[in-house]
């Protein structure tokens, strides 16, 4: 189909860009003390590797396993202390997140936690995390016991890392439902980054460069991106028959263009359902399907529904919300998607109006949903 493959959600999506805390670029050791090679960072621990940065790395409390953040040390808020030590450098990181408007639910009210991390890759692995920190520190609370969270509508303070020179990148994620990470610690919505060069989609983005020089000290921003809540409701033309019985594991893509077979077709958002029924008069009707989406689109949704659960980038027996012309496919219009810049979260819908066909008869069809 394209580079997409009509098949981002999913595991793919699960570990884009080596986002997600139980993917590879996430994981830590389990303990706070750090080793050499265990690298990474952990979402759910503060942690410095020892393994390439020095121990002058934790100085100013910025970067230390307390994970307290603080400010750039000695040169100011706005500057960056210079490195104890003249082989190293030191990175100053400040997070900027992007303008929204932050709802009652707790889920996504902008209160949660954040990891900032160091890395020698641009596709972070297990081996790659240099320097991490978590806010706010594992002991920090509240007056009343409660605990403590990171609130993205107020000023976040820059966090100091100091490292040995070179090129490193960073990358920041914040989670504004730490119960989430009960979840296996995968991309979801309620979850942002940071550090990502976005401008071909989430699908293995990189994570932006940074040059570090000995014996000086530099300072980045990073754009914190938010996931917000997609939710789509996926229906079916009321006069296409399944070729199966219409039930099976249903996703979708929210991407850049209608033109979905063009080389510049790129992932923004993911939704989707273990098992869906868009059989009778419910799949008329449609069904709810929960997902992400990041940016401001507009985009366009392309929904799949594996009836005969074939797998594949188009599966035989699959109702797609497609518009199919001599090969060339499209997403209809009314398939777009576009919201207020500001909106947490994002309402969408796609139409199922095209059935791969299937020369298995509809009675080989075993998938059911519960």
């Amino acid at each position: 189909m394209n580079r997409l493959n009509l098949c981002l959600v999913g595991a793919t999506v699960a570990c884009a860009a080596g986002i997600a805390v139980a993917c590879g670029g996430g994981g830590g050791s389990g303990t706070s003390s750090g080793s050499p090679g265990d690298g990474g960072t952990d979402a759910t621990m503060p942690v410095v590797e020892a393994g390439s940065a020095t121990e002058a790395a934790v100085q100013d409390g910025a970067s230390a396993p307390t994970g307290d953040g603080g400010d750039a040390g000695d040169a100011g808020a706005t500057g960056c202390a210079a490195p104890s030590v003249a082989t190293n450098a030191a990175l100053c990181v400040t997070i900027s997140p992007e303008a929204i408007a932050f709802l009652s639910d707790p889920d996504f009210d902008g209160k949660g936690l954040l990891t900032v991390g160091v890395f020698s890759d641009a596709h972070p692995t297990v081996d790659a995390g240099l320097a991490a920190v978590l806010l706010p520190s594992p002991d920090a609370g509240t007056a009343d016991g409660g605990a403590a969270l990171v609130d993205l509508s107020m000023p976040v303070k820059p966090v100091r890392f100091e490292l040995p020179a070179a090129t490193v990148y960073v990358r920041a994620i914040f989670i504004d439902n730490p119960a989430s990470l009960a979840d296996g610690g995968t991309l979801q919505a309620g979850w942002w980054i940071g550090g990502l060069d976005l401008s071909m989609g989430i699908e293995d983005a990189p994570l932006v460069p940074v040059s570090l020089t000995a014996g000086q000290a530099t300072n980045i921003t990073i754009d914190l991106i938010a996931l917000r809540k997609l939710t789509v409701t996926v229906s079916r033309e009321p006069n296409l028959t399944p070729a199966g019985n219409g039930q099976g594991p249903l996703t979708i893509t929210a991407v850049n263009t209608s033109a979905i077979g063009s080389s510049g077709t790129y992932l923004f958002g993911a939704a989707e359902s273990p098992c869906a029924d868009v059989s009778g008069d419910a799949g008329v009707t449609g069904v709810s399907v929960p997902g992400w989406v990041i940016g401001t689109g507009p985009y366009w949704l392309v929904a799949t529904l594996d009836d005969f659960g074939a797998g594949g980038s188009f599966p035989a027996g699959g109702m797609f919300s497609l518009l199919v012309d001599g090969g060339v496919y499209a997403i209809p219009a009314q398939d777009e998607i576009a919201y207020a810049a500001g909106a947490y979260q994002v309402t969408g819908t796609a139409k199922l109006t095209y059935v791969n066909p299937y020369d298995g008869g509809a009675d080989a069809d075993s998938v059911s949903c519960p």
